[in-house]
């Protein structure tokens, strides 16, 4: 699950350290953070049918994608947002996520946008 990122001071933009991805494996939680290669405490996280398990950091810099494996995350920075709050995973372990561009695909190595058809006026 991620955890909520709480400032201490929100003009800084900077989370504390409340923030990060949690799992629980029945008994006891872990948590991780940038120490554990997360782009970002702050961050939302989408889980597939074939078990992977991905975040996406779009609030705030430094923005991306992290993927974890069972063990480590891999992290894969972006220069540009990577989308809304809404994610999902196909059964292949394709990230996608939805934002003002359009619907995003991310597959590990490349980025494709589809462009909505709609624009905001």
């Amino acid at each position: 699950m991620a955890t909520d990122a709480l400032y201490n001071d929100p003009s800084t933009a900077s989370p504390d350290d409340a923030a990060g991805i949690a799992r629980f494996d029945g008994t006891s939680w872990t948590t991780y953070t940038t120490a554990d290669g997360l782009l970002s405490n702050d961050a939302f996280i989408a889980s597939g049918p074939d078990g992977s398990v991905w975040v996406i950091h779009s609030e705030i810099p430094p923005y991306g994608y992290a993927r974890f494996d069972g063990t480590t995350w891999t992290a894969y920075p972006t220069d540009q947002p990577t989308g809304g709050f809404r994610a999902a995973v196909d059964t292949d372990g394709t990230l996608w996520t939805a934002g003002g561009d359009g619907l995003v695909k991310f597959d590990g190595t490349a980025t494709t946008t589809y462009p909505t058809p709609f624009t905001p006026s």
